[in-house]
């Protein structure tokens, strides 16, 4: 048996909206959500940098990070 994994330290930010519950896509352990966190996108030929954000989810079990974009 694998022992569970800790979250990454990173300040947990409050959610913006109510989030559906999402699923591990690697051992299907229901995700601890992290909340939203502001990310910078490189600028690609003519396209400008830009900062999206996405949300943040933990998966205790296996130690997985998974981004999903917001609504």
């Amino acid at each position: 048996m694998v022992p569970a994994a800790t979250p990454p330290s990173i300040a947990p930010e409050p959610p913006a909206a109510p989030r559906a519950t999402r699923k591990c896509s690697s051992c299907g352990t229901t995700l601890d959500p992290l909340g939203p966190r502001p990310f910078r996108t490189a600028a690609v030929g003519e396209l400008p940098e830009a900062v999206v954000t996405l949300e943040l989810f933990f998966c205790s079990q296996c130690g997985k990070v998974e981004f999903y974009s917001t609504p």
